[in-house]
C-alpha cells in the first residue's frame, strides 16, 4: 500500500509475495536470526484515476523471538529490508504508463524500511501479520512511501526446530 505524506486518501492495493528465508543462531531456542529474498508486488490508488503498481526484488534481515508449545512456535520478529525495483506502471487517468527505476527516471531504485511481525508456525505450516512502514520516497517527486501491511501464510521445507 501506498501513502503519501499525512494525506490518508490511499487506498491498499493486494499484490503477491514469494520468496525465501534462511533461519541462523537458533541461540537457546529462542532467538534466530533470518535473511531472506522476495520478489514482491506493491501499489496503491487515490481515488478512480492515479494508480501505481511497482515490483521489487526485495532483501529482509529480522531478529526473530521464538516461544515453543509442543510443535507449536509463537514468534516476535523485528528488523530492516531492501528493496530493488524491477518493473512499474501508473495510471493517471489516461491509461497504464510502463514505468522505469533509476536516477533519471519516475521510480527511484532503492527502497528501504523497517518491519515488524508476529506469527506462528504448526509443524511445517505457519502463518504472520507483518508492518513495513517504508522510510524512504519510491518517486524523484512526490512523497509516497511503500508502507504495508501484510498477511503471509508459509511452508517450512526443514524442520523448524
Amino acid at each position: 500500500m501506498l501513502i503519501s505524506g499525512d494525506d490518508n486518501t490511499h487506498k491498499p492495493f493486494f499484490g503477491y509475495q514469494i520468496g525465501v528465508i534462511k533461519s541462523f543462531g537458533e541461540w537457546g531456542d529462542r532467538l534466530s536470526l533470518e535473511p531472506g529474498i522476495f520478489l514482491m508486488s506493491r501499489g496503491g490508488s487515490e481515488g478512480k484515476s492515479h494508480t501505481i503498481r511497482v515490483n521489487y526484488l526485495q532483501v529482509p534481515l529480522n531478529t526473530k523471538i521464538n516461544f515453543y508449545f509442543g510443535d507449536t512456535r509463537i514468534f516476535l520478529g523485528y528488523g530492516i529490508y531492501a528493496a530493488c525495483g524491477l518493473w512499474g506502471n501508473t495510471d493517471f487517468g489516461d491509461g497504464k504508463t510502463p514505468r522505469k527505476f533509476g536516477r533519471n527516471e519516475y521510480f527511484r531504485l532503492l527502497d528501504v524500511g523497517a518491519q515488524a511481525m508476529i506469527g506462528m508456525t504448526s509443524g511445517r505450516i505457519g502463518m504472520n501479520v507483518m508492518y513495513q512502514p517504508g522510510v524512504r520516497a519510491i518517486t524523484h517527486k512526490g512523497d509516497a512511501t511503500n508502507t504495508s501491511f501484510m498477511l503471509n501464510f508459509t511452508y517450512l521445507f526443514s524442520d523448524p526446530r
